[in-house]
This record gives C-alpha cells, sequence and structure tokens, in this order.
C-alpha cells in the first residue's frame, strides 16, 4: 500500500486595527471549493516556511511581508492526503490586500467568523482566534 501524499501549506493570520482578520473564499472549482480559508498555499519543494509564506502571499494578496512569526502548526489527516499547515502570525506587511487571483477576501470580525465555514484543517486556527481577542499590528 501507497502512503497518503503529504502537503506542506503555509498560512497567514493577517489582523487589521479594528480587531478583523483578513480571510478569502476557495475558487468553487478547487478542492474544498466554496468554503473559506486564512490566505497562504503549498510550499514548493525544498522552499524555506517563511519564504513560502512572503511568496503565496504575495502572490494572492499582493502584499510584501515585512514581519510575521510562527504561530502553530496544524496536522490534519485528509481522506486522499495529510496536511500540515505552518500558521504564521502576520505582523507588519506593505500594500492593500486584494485578491489577485480572482478570490474574494473579507475583514471578518470574531462574529463573523464563527458563521463562515472552513475546511476542517483550518478548525484548530478558527478556534485559537476565537479564544483571543482578534487584533493584530498590521
Amino acid at each position: 500500500m501507497v502512503g497518503k501524499r503529504h502537503l506542506d501549506v503555509v498560512c497567514g493570520v493577517i489582523g487589521n486595527e479594528a480587531g478583523q482578520v483578513l480571510v478569502a473564499l476557495r475558487d468553487f472549482e478547487s478542492d474544498q471549493g466554496g468554503l473559506w480559508e486564512f490566505p497562504g498555499g503549498k510550499l514548493e519543494f525544498s522552499e524555506v516556511l517563511e519564504d513560502g509564506l512572503c511568496r503565496e502571499l504575495y502572490e494572492e494578496l499582493d502584499i510584501d511581508i515585512l514581519e510575521a512569526d510562527p504561530w502553530m502548526q496544524v496536522n490534519y489527516e485528509y481522506p486522499l492526503y495529510h496536511v500540515t499547515l505552518h500558521v504564521w502570525r502576520v505582523v507588519r506587511y506593505e500594500g492593500e490586500p486584494k485578491g489577485q487571483e480572482g478570490q474574494i477576501i473579507q475583514w471578518v470580525d470574531r462574529n463573523g467568523l464563527k458563521k463562515l465555514k472552513f475546511p476542517p484543517a483550518n478548525g484548530a486556527i478558527v478556534d485559537a482566534l476565537l479564544q483571543e481577542e482578534l487584533k493584530i499590528s498590521s
């Protein structure tokens, strides 16, 4: 039996002065389409985590990361693959986030976060955010 494919994914938790966090709607044609997620994506072969985060957030949101801190790691077993989410708190960035790949992005507060549907692997991130203040420097 061949083992499941393993994906290393980086994602950024980006907050604003209003205590909101930025989320993006996954393309309806993609895996887990129509669910919300924290911006990021798969690491390229032999890519360093922080480099991958900076690349993904630039490609997806057109922002340059000036400072980010590793926050948590989430391992999740899907039926066809295993994913490790390397979650970073984005402390400072330049630019105004916009959906560069046609995706809808939205700033949401604590109540809004509770109402959105996320992929199962993102559940631990949502739970952690709901247990603390969402205010993050940007």
